[in-house]
């Protein structure tokens, strides 16, 4: 069991690392629909 969870984590450290190398260092999140309220407000 202790090496299929070894595995696993190699697995997410590499996804990770290839996330952030993809993204570059300057990388700032920006929605595709800006800053526009959600269309429908199911709390009223």
């Amino acid at each position: 069991m202790h090496g299929r969870f070894a595995i696993c984590l190699i697995v997410l450290v590499a996804a990770r690392e290839e996330l952030l190398k993809s993204r570059g260092e300057g990388f700032v999140y920006t929605p595709l629909v800006g800053e526009r309220e959600p269309p429908l407000d199911y709390r009223e």
